[in-house]
């Protein structure tokens, strides 16, 4: 359910699992997106501030960020610099979804063989950094 603001911006009303295994920016992103499809949310309708949101939600600024980020990415949502985040009218390029799963699944595999191997993401991270600023290997 969502609520007028005197500024015309929708409160969104969201529960989020802080304890659940889905990180609290994809709940977000989930949860605005249902409320897109099941016409909670109109098209055109202005989305609370990153940080409106994030003090209604108990949760860090960027956190919020974050969803909103992969909400516009998915073509949900649209910023419009100085005027704030709208419900967009395009729906979700197939490819990017896909992509995104894609993405997770690689993420989801590679947690799952490092925990089995003693490593932490953070570890994970570590390497991703350093692969990324390192020149490419050359397989032999």
């Amino acid at each position: 359910m969502k609520s007028k603001r005197p500024d015309d911006t929708a409160m969104i009303e969201l529960s989020l699992d802080h304890d659940g295994r889905a990180p609290l920016y994809r709940q977000i992103v989930d949860r605005v997106w249902l409320h897109v499809i099941e016409g909670i949310l109109d098209p055109g309708t202005r989305l609370p501030t990153v940080r409106q949101l994030a003090v209604h939600l108990g949760v860090h600024l960027d956190t919020v960020a974050k969803a909103y980020q992969q909400l516009e990415k998915l073509g949900v949502v649209h910023s419009r610099p100085g005027e704030g985040t709208f419900v967009g009218l395009q729906a979700p390029r197939q490819a990017e979804i896909e992509r995104q799963k894609r993405i997770e699944e690689i993420c989801r595999v590679a947690v799952e063989d490092a925990h089995a191997v003693g490593a932490t993401v953070e570890d994970l991270v570590g390497v991703l950094r350093e692969m990324r600023h390192s020149p490419k290997r050359e397989e032999a």
